[in-house]
């Protein structure tokens, strides 16, 4: 290696780490971009906040080395916010680094809490993991910047105190949901092992980008109705204020109309007259500061005007203007002078009395207006001569006339003009109530005269008006009309007012539906999880159980519904000679020699039209076919099953040859052992018969009884010699019978007759209880071994001294005849081998009854060739009914 290279592989490394700083980095910012999209004013928490849950993930994913991924994707986002925080840059970036500490603190510390409880890599499959990765990612470490982001945005001036908890509360519900989230996707697209996560993108990365989807797309429209319904309610608030400000002024307007009726009406009007007149008005209304008369005071009467007044009591009293520093001094010399004749109240506006408004160009201008036009006008703000404050005024103006009915003209006006009727108002006192009201509701107020100049338009603004939200969408301007001016009326809903007003429904469903699709995140993993190891439990017992397929003795092949071979274990490969690639995706036949190669397509077929499998669940012997052609003997047992909603048949054979030739070599040697013993036993019956008759001569007592005795044995040997023969021509099918129709009672009687000395040596009574004469088609000799069988078995299961009962019962179209004794019953564990071949209820060799277990196996093949049927009931300690059923 030469130490360039060497340096370059030191470097690689550092890139990756640097690399990877660098995307988490972007991803954090672009991903909070997006979720800072759906904050909720006022303020900067979000309901969602996907960074949170990345950089968890990539905390987890890749180590602590990348927190410095964090810390700038957090820094940038929030620096990108500088324009909405009210401070210099140098604050905001010391705001973004706060709440980029915080980020980064989170991130690790919940990294930290899951590798010590949860422990990583995980592939979150159980309820335990899962539940502890999203608690200590989620609500435990989302604590930590939660309180330092919000704490941070407070003292920087970026959220008031009314807004803190609502801040904390977004903010730590949208980092958590954001675990819930982000996390969940990111482990999807990164983690390992990636076949279990690649396998829960269609499970669960589908789902949940999905519900997200739909939960922002029913926030967005909940958020325009809550939008919709936030503008009309601050819309209510101003249409009432406004409306309340225009029924005021409407009042002042007609206040100040009557008092210019009045002067036309009256002609003079003294000075008591004008008081007494609108004394009662000014009482009752603040809002007007005076209510005033303005004669046109010529300059040939200026003197005389001046003495008048004195004359009434006012000895100071002279005409006034203010002089460029505001002070008030004599009139200058004009053509024409507007004093303040009346004014009340006098208290308060001595002041007013006698200045001259034509010395304000402004004031003059809407007299001339007003003069012109015949009608009220108002003047712009103006301050007052009897204010003392900062606060201003305006004047509505209404013009008096000589002779109304003659003034058609503008020229005609200025010759007829006597004076005016000013209405003195002060803004604040006609806003008072309305501002209070407004501020009540957290809504600023101002007042622009839109035809003054642009340095003294603003009439009124409140005092919280520079803390408005000069930007937000609820600002609503209206337009009112008073004197002929366009009033601008402006309103700000306040901070508090957001708070008060916040869009709850809106928050909740988002939040609500972002925590469900968390959840369902949740949820998802963990049927993914349960599904992955079930697979792999799958998986390891399909493994196990090919191994046990694979090592069975016995052939296991599938078919479907069309006879084609599924699958073909190793015996069946060595039973049939064939692999089993041979075999499957071929259909069955193959294996099958003729007739049954041609059958079974249609035997198929036939089934699944009816409904009905023949071999189903039974065991049966057939023949099958080898690859070299030859045929076998096989037991075949076929089971059927549903796989992929289709029918699925097994199949289970066993070769047999080998049986089969033990089998047959049985029964040739009891054929052949039965033969050669059958007839000296019966030379020997004949002889001990002859000898126990008496024939020879009486013999001695001793001598009696054991040739009865040997009589006796060899009888029994000669019965078990015909079992053994009659079993043997059933099981080859050697044995013909002999049907005939014919009556049955005489058939039970005969029996009957034959074994009532059989019952005496056991003491028990045969009794016909119930008969029935009906004709069956039987070989009368088996049938009369079937009933003897039945009968000698119930004399010796019977107790001493008891009863057997025979009944002949006809049941539509079958006759049933039942042997029933008293005695014991069958055992339990017996039931299912009662008519098995040389099966006994006791097998020992000291068994007290006799028998050789082969007379109710011999019974039941010969009913059934009969066209019969045979059975028992039986109850414990009650005693057995043994019955056959034949056709009428």
């Amino acid at each position: 290696m030469t130490p360039e290279n060497g340096h370059l592989d030191s470097f690689a490394p550092l890139a990756r780490r640097l690399a990877a700083i660098a995307l988490l980095a972007f991803l954090y910012f672009a991903a909070g971009r997006l979720g800072l999209l759906l904050a909720i004013p006022p303020g900067y928490a979000t309901a969602i906040f996907p960074p949170a849950g990345f950089a968890l993930a990539a905390l987890l994913l890749y180590g602590n080395r990348v927190w410095l991924g964090v810390l700038l994707g957090s820094f940038a986002l929030n620096l990108s916010m500088a324009p909405q925080f009210d401070s210099v840059f140098s604050t905001t970036g010391l705001v973004a680094l706060c709440i980029g500490i915080g980020a980064t603190l989170q991130g690790l510390l919940g990294a930290a809490l899951i590798r010590r409880f949860v422990g990583f890599p995980c592939d979150l499959a159980n309820e335990r993991d899962i539940f502890r990765l999203f608690m200590l990612g989620g609500p435990v470490s989302c604590l930590l910047n939660s309180v330092v982001g919000t704490t941070t945005l407070f003292v920087a001036g970026a959220i008031t105190a009314d807004a803190f908890l609502f801040n904390w509360w977004t903010w730590w519900v949208g980092d958590v949901i954001g675990v819930f989230i982000a996390t969940p996707l990111a482990f999807i697209a990164l983690a390992r092992p990636r076949l279990l996560w690649q396998q829960r993108v269609a499970s669960v990365a589908l789902p949940l980008l999905l519900t997200l989807t739909v939960v922002i797309i029913l926030f967005v429209h909940a958020s325009k109705w809550e939008t919709q319904q936030q503008h009309a309610d601050f819309s209510n608030y101003t249409r009432k204020a406004v409306d309340t400000l225009q029924a005021d002024l409407r009042v002042y307007s007609a206040i100040t109309e009557s008092i210019e009726h009045y002067f036309v009406a009256s002609g003079d009007v003294s000075r008591a007259q004008f008081k007494t007149f609108v004394s009662e008005v000014i009482n009752e209304d603040s809002g007007i500061k005076a209510l005033e008369w303005l004669p046109v005071i010529k300059a040939t009467d200026r003197v005389r005007y001046e003495q008048g007044v004195r004359a009434e009591g006012y000895a100071d009293f002279r005409i006034t203007e203010r002089n460029p520093g505001g002070m008030l001094i004599a009139a200058q010399p004009a053509d024409e002078y507007i004093p303040v004749g009346f004014v009340e109240p006098y208290n308060g506006n001595e002041n007013a009395l006698g200045f001259n408004l034509a010395s304000s160009p402004a004031i003059l201008k809407a007299l001339l207006e007003a003069r012109d036009a015949g009608q009220a006008v108002a003047t712009g703000r103006v301050k007052l001569v009897q204010e003392t404050g900062d606060r201003f005024g305006f004047l509505l103006l209404i013009p008096v006339y000589d002779r109304i009915d003659e003034l058609g003209s503008a020229e005609q006006r200025n010759h007829r003009i006597r004076g005016y009727v000013a209405a003195v108002l002060r803004v604040g006192d006609i806003l008072g109530a309305v501002a209070r009201d407004l501020h009540s509701q957290d809504i600023a107020l101002r007042v622009i005269d839109e035809a003054a100049p642009v340095t003294e338009q603003v009439l009124y603004q409140s005092n919280s008006w520079s803390s408005g939200l000069a930007g937000s969408d609820l600002a609503e301007k209206r337009i009112i009309t008073i004197g002929g001016r366009n009033w601008r009326i402006e309103f700000l809903p306040l901070p508090h007012y957001l708070v008060t007003h916040r869009a709850w429904q809106a928050w909740a469903t988002l939040a609500g539906g972002l925590l469900f699709t968390g959840m369902l995140g949740a949820l998802l993993l963990l049927i993914t999880g349960h599904t992955s190891k079930a697979r792999q439990v799958v998986d390891e017992r399909t493994n196990d159980l090919r191994i046990i397929l694979d090592n069975v003795v016995d052939g296991i092949f599938t078919i479907d519904a069309y006879g084609i071979v599924q699958s073909f274990n190793r015996a069946a490969e060595t039973i049939f000679g064939y692999q089993a690639s041979e075999v499957i995706g071929q259909n069955v036949v193959m294996l099958m020699p003729e007739p049954y190669h041609n059958e079974h397509d249609a035997y198929l077929q036939n089934s699944g039209k009816s409904g009905i499998a023949g071999i189903i669940g039974i065991g049966r012997e057939v023949v099958g076919r080898r690859k070299d052609g030859s045929t076998f003997p096989m037991d075949l047992a076929v089971s059927s099953s549903i796989h992929n909603s289709q029918p699925l048949f097994i199949g289970l054979v066993r070769d047999i040859t080998e049986r089969k030739r033990v089998e047959q070599m049985k029964r040739e040697f009891v054929s052949t052992v039965s033969h050669e013993l059958r007839t000296p036993l019966t030379s020997i019956n004949g002889a001990l018969g002859l000898l126990a008759g008496g024939a020879l001569g009486e013999m001695p007592d001793q001598a009696k009884q054991m040739i009865a005795m040997a009589h006796k044995n060899s009888l029994r040997l000669s019965s078990l010699i015909n079992d053994l023969l009659d079993m043997d021509k059933l099981v080859a099918g050697k044995m013909t019978l002999d049907l005939q129709d014919q009556p049955l009672m005489p058939l039970l009687e005969q029996a009957l007759e034959s074994i009532r000395a059989y019952g005496e040596q056991y003491n028990v009574e045969f009794q016909l209880i119930v008969r029935e004469d009906v004709t069956v088609r039987v070989d009368s000799g088996r049938i009369i071994q079937v009933l003897n069988n039945f009968l000698s078995n119930a004399a010796k299961f019977s107790p001493q001294g008891g009863r057997v009962e025979i009944a002949v019962r006809r049941i539509d179209n079958i006759v049933r005849v039942e042997v029933i004794d008293h005695g014991a019953g069958v055992p339990a564990e017996f039931r299912e081998r009662v008519f098995q071949k040389f099966s006994q209820a006791d097998s020992s060799d000291t068994r007290q009854k006799g028998g050789t277990g082969l007379g109710l196996a011999i019974s039941k093949e010969l009913i059934e060739r009969m066209g019969g049927v045979i059975g028992f009931e039986s109850v414990a300690g009650q005693g057995t009914c043994f019955y056959f059923e034949l056709p009428l």
